[in-house]
Formats: structure tokens, C-alpha cells, sequence
């Protein structure tokens, strides 16, 4: 059974993810008040460098996804808000 879709908003941001590790690498990143910044990712983009993704850096959106993992969210849609 597939993970239902919810509603998140926030501000995009590039940040680290993974830690120190060898698979430490920069990503886009929904930053909202309540939780820990989730890793974002569309569907058949690039999980690396989604240009599409890059372009929502420094913007706030609201987004519908589903959180593949704690720390990454599949996104469905999106839009820019304020």
C-alpha cells in the first residue's frame, strides 16, 4: 500500500544531507516550521540535479507529496506562495 498524499509548505533551500558519509552531498530541501528538512524529489528527476527542483531555491511553495522515507518527500505538485 502506497503512502498517502499530504500537504506541506515551507521555504526551498539547498542544504547537506547524508551526514559525513561518502553519500554527503548538497540537495534542495523543504524547510518548514514543525519538522526536520525533508529531501525533495519529483518523480522520473534526476535525485542528484533536478534543475526543475533548483529553480524553487530561495522561494516558499506549498507542496503535495509522500515521504518515501522520514527525511524525503515525493513530489506531486507544487506552487509558489507569497
Amino acid at each position: 500500500m502506497s503512502a498517502k498524499l499530504k500537504q506541506f509548505s515551507g521555504r526551498v533551500v539547498r542544504r547537506q544531507v547524508g551526514g559525513v558519509s561518502k553519500s554527503a552531498h548538497m540537495a534542495v530541501c523543504l524547510e518548514t516550521k514543525d519538522e526536520t528538512p525533508f529531501k525533495l524529489r519529483r518523480a522520473g528527476g534526476n535525485p542528484f540535479a533536478d534543475k526543475e527542483l533548483e529553480g524553487l531555491v530561495g522561494k516558499s511553495v506549498e507542496i503535495e507529496g509522500r515521504l518515501l522515507d522520514p527525511s524525503t518527500l515525493l513530489i506531486s505538485s507544487w506552487r509558489e506562495v507569497g
